[in-house]
């Protein structure tokens, strides 16, 4: 529970942040291979640096600096593969696109801290308190569990998803409907794999 923790942990959210926003500039560039082949050596990474910290050190602050390492050379990779990705683009943005995209961005912040504080981690961290080690240990099994199972689900849906309504952008009215109905397949997805 010491400060230097939390502040390590905050460091920690804010590397995340950052991977997931090159991510998603690779999935806007149609690179889904190179993404989720980085995330999946980083998963491997990320398993290998924390079994070797539980095995020399025993304590808080050196698993979460694992991770913090781990994370910042994800980060590090995502972000020139996207810096390549873009070096080529030199045309002119649209009028009002950077205003359109700070909003997105905005939103999309919101989004993601509305995501950590009902994620896994946060919660483990709240209920610590209140609960023994093999109880803790249970439930950090169980929502790891569940965020591969949601992402194994929701992987194939952006696959078809995001071309479609690439495919649909100038037709606004139709626009809005794909929206509408993926933000409904996904909360209905969402919530049978919540239950579940």
């Amino acid at each position: 529970w010491g400060r230097l923790t939390f502040a390590v942990l905050g460091a920690l959210a804010g590397v995340t942040l950052q991977a997931q926003l090159a991510t998603s500039s690779l999935f806007a560039n149609f690179r889904h291979f190179r993404a989720m082949t980085v995330a999946n050596l980083m998963t491997i990474l990320r398993a290998a640096a924390l079994g070797a910290v539980c095995f020399f050190v025993s304590e808080p602050l050196a698993l979460v600096g694992a991770l913090l390492a781990v994370a910042v050379v994800e980060a590090t990779i995502l972000h020139v593969s996207a810096v390549t990705d873009l070096a080529g683009e030199r045309a002119p943005l649209p009028p009002g696109l950077a205003t359109t995209a700070q909003r997105h961005g905005l939103v999309g912040l919101i989004d993601k801290i509305a995501t950590a504080f009902t994620g896994g981690s946060f919660l483990l961290l709240a209920l610590a308190a209140f609960h023994s080690r093999a109880e803790l240990a249970m439930f950090a099994i169980a929502t790891d569990s569940l965020q591969r199972v949601l992402a194994i689900v929701f992987l194939p849906i952006s696959n078809l998803v995001i071309p479609m309504l690439n495919d649909s952008r100038n037709d606004r009215e139709r626009f809005v409907r794909q929206i509408e109905r993926l933000g409904g397949a996904a909360t209905l997805m969402t919530s049978f794999a919540a239950a579940a």
